[in-house]
């Protein structure tokens, strides 16, 4: 087979870059898990420095008291480098596993393509790639 062929043959199969709602689901995710490294990977401008400051880090890890138990994206708006998502969350007290204690909360998530195609949350007046 010539190579040619092969990279025709393949090209159909790479994988296609994440939507916004993928990333939004992925950085609610990394939230929810406290996963520092991810939501920095995920965001971009002051949100970015803001996970990165060591004092901003540690007051969200300490006023975390609910956990996250469901995540839903949905209403993907994109409007060229810019998209907004809904995100809704369903959330309990650390303390309490009943049911009837949950929470739901809906939020849009901005997000802003970089320099580099990639999708990325952000604050919505942030156009910091």
């Amino acid at each position: 087979m010539s190579l040619g062929a092969l990279l025709a043959t393949t090209a159909g199969c790479a994988d296609s870059e994440p939507t916004p709602s993928d990333v939004a689901s992925d950085w609610m995710h990394a939230f929810a898990e406290l996963d520092r490294t991810a939501l920095a990977d995920l965001s971009c401008g002051q949100m970015r420095a803001d996970i990165k400051d060591d004092d901003f880090w540690r007051e969200i890890r300490d006023s975390s008291r609910d956990r996250i138990v469901d995540i839903d994206v949905k209403e993907e708006k994109v409007d060229g480098d810019h998209a907004m998502v809904t995100v809704s969350t369903i959330t309990e007290s650390d303390d309490s596993h009943d049911s009837s204690e949950r929470e739901t909360n809906t939020d849009d998530l901005t997000l802003v393509r970089d320099l580099d195609g990639h999708w990325k949350a952000c604050e919505e007046e942030d156009d910091d790639r």
